[in-house]
């Protein structure tokens, strides 16, 4: 829904985003996309009778109107967008009158759109000033099935997916129930998805911490490259963890990665990885094609991203052989291992500067 907004991942909708808020995008991005998790849970604020985003504290209802905002820019249709609007001020008015829980359902878009054959059920309930939600992972729903769990639960038929966006209800219903509900009345993938997620989030969390700080200061083509490295480090990820799981046993060699500024100055991590369809569109639509040639992943790369009128401490060369970290510049040799520029070029394939 709506907290996924960014799924497609669109870095213009992070102009002012704190870098807790891009890396929970990311979490539910990867999720979502790259791990098919069949569920996951996520939290709205709610302040003064409105909904919000808990780490900017933006209203969702705002949010909502920059996602459409922006496929209106890029020529493509809103109708889901408004709906999905409509959907949060219903929410916003119900909770002013009761409380109870939340459920709404979010049939698959049009394939031709970018959107997945895989649609979500959520549930939710205030605790506080806030909104727990649950979001469940249905697999090659028809609009039939949505119209049963929706005539079950609250009366009422829909002819299209709109119909079910701009409509959750409010139920006298325990959260369980409802969840037990829709995993008994929809297809769902196994729970191992979200076991291999949760152990590739482990490996994953400082290449996300870096990603956040290219998001926050980096150039569009440093997004790209970023963007591209994040998802082929992580689906490097994802296959070992697989493979690990299907043989009973974890080579830790397996899972030696650069760090993201060294891998985006690699050929084999900033290629296009591969696309997916989803809840909110295909992934691989970011802003540019070009790819920054000669890039010097020895001295300049991680100083141009990370030191540029930053308050953050300053980060150095990191060896993509042996993970050497230097705390200032260290010229053609890493002091570690001795690897030079010219090893590291022929060895993956990308020229570097003089």
């Amino acid at each position: 829904m709506v907290e996924q907004q960014a799924l497609a991942f669109k870095h213009e909708f992070y102009e002012g985003a704190t870098r807790q808020q891009i890396a929970d995008d990311v979490v539910s991005y990867l999720g979502e996309y790259r791990f098919e998790v069949p569920e996951f849970n996520y939290t709205m604020g709610l302040v003064g009778g409105r909904l919000t985003d808990p780490n900017s504290g933006e209203l969702m209802v705002l949010k909502a109107k920059k996602a459409i905002e922006t496929r209106k820019t890029e020529g493509l249709g809103t109708s889901r967008e408004e709906a999905e609007f409509e959907g949060l001020l219903s929410i916003e008015r119900q909770l002013r009158e009761k409380r109870g829980t939340i459920v709404w359902f979010s049939p698959p878009g049009d394939e031709k759109d970018g959107y997945g054959r895989y649609g979500f059920g959520y549930t939710g309930t205030v605790n506080g000033d806030a909104v727990d939600m649950t979001a469940i992972r249905v697999e090659n729903p028809e609009i039939e099935d949505f119209n049963r769990a929706s005539n079950a639960l609250w009366g009422k038929k829909y002819e299209e997916a709109e119909g079910f966006l701009s409509s959750p209800q409010i139920i006298d219903i325990e959260p369980d129930r409802v969840k037990d509900f829709i995993h008994g009345n929809f297809e769902i993938k196994d729970k191992r998805g979200k076991e291999i997620f949760k152990k590739a989030l482990k490996r994953l969390d400082s290449v996300i911490s870096e990603y956040t700080q290219v998001v926050k200061r980096g150039t569009s083509e440093q997004k790209r490259r970023a963007l591209y490295a994040l998802e082929n480090i992580t689906l490097e990820v994802k296959e070992n963890l697989e493979s690990s799981l299907e043989a009973n046993v974890i080579y830790l060699s397996d899972f030696v990665h650069p760090n993201l500024t060294v891998a985006m100055g690699m050929k084999k991590y900033i290629s296009e990885p591969p696309k997916v369809l989803g809840s909110c569109g295909a992934t691989g639509r970011v802003e540019s094609n070009n790819i920054f040639s000669n890039l010097n992943v020895f001295e300049d790369s991680t100083r141009s991203i990370l030191n540029s009128n930053s308050e953050d401490e300053t980060e150095w060369f990191t060896c993509p052989k042996c993970s050497y970290r230097a705390d200032g510049p260290v010229g053609n040799t890493c002091p570690g291992c001795g690897l030079t520029k010219e090893q590291f070029a022929q060895e993956s394939g990308e020229p570097v500067c003089d």
